[in-house]
């Protein structure tokens, strides 16, 4: 379970890291402001993080080898499932940011948009590092109620913060569509993927 949160940890933050970078790179307006990246980092990593803490133990863990006393608990397979993952949070973050710029959607709206599409690819994503081994399936997916808990939590904060007006003045949002958040949730559901 350590390694599990390890991984989500890194592989979620380097696509966060990547984002910033590479909209420097492309002299791009910054998709992110740091109130809204402290914002995912506790709201979308906090409790997530301790209720993957405790994941079950996966039915095949007695029938695996154990790991060798000098081996890392990261190893390069792992650090290349991070950067993975890094690189598709980043791709669909910065790509529909990007995209919404090019279709000359405001300023606000295009990063409340890349922030609350970042914080729920983050909460799709805890899911799907409920195992490093095999895929989560649905039946499997609501075993770790205190997860399933803290992700709508998550999810419920969130949409505060992008619809109370005391978080839009906070985190400089602004309150999104039906729509917005039909593709917010289907963009999520790809990068689960």
């Amino acid at each position: 379970n350590i390694k599990k949160v390890v991984s989500f940890m890194l592989g979620t933050n380097l696509g966060e890291v990547l984002v910033i970078f590479l909209s420097l790179l492309l002299q791009t307006p910054l998709p992110l402001l740091a109130a809204q990246i402290i914002w995912v980092n506790l709201v979308s990593d906090g409790l997530p993080n301790v209720a993957l803490t405790g994941e079950p133990e996966e039915e095949d863990a007695m029938e695996r080898k154990p790991r060798l006393p000098h081996e890392p608990i990261m190893t390069n397979s792992d650090f290349a499932q991070v950067v993975y993952v890094g690189v598709i949070v980043a791709s669909v973050t910065l790509g529909y940011f990007l995209t919404a710029l090019q279709r000359e959607e405001s300023l606000l709206h295009a990063r409340t948009m890349s922030f609350t599409l970042l914080s729920c690819i983050t909460l799709a994503a805890v899911l799907s590092y409920r195992s490093l081994r095999k895929r989560v399936t649905l039946r499997k997916l609501f075993t770790n109620r205190y997860l399933i808990g803290a992700v709508a939590i998550s999810l419920v904060l969130q949409i505060l913060g992008v619809t109370v007006p005391f978080f839009q003045r906070i985190l400089e949002t602004t309150t999104l569509r039906f729509i917005d958040w039909v593709v917010i949730i289907g963009l999520s559901i790809v990068a689960f993927f």
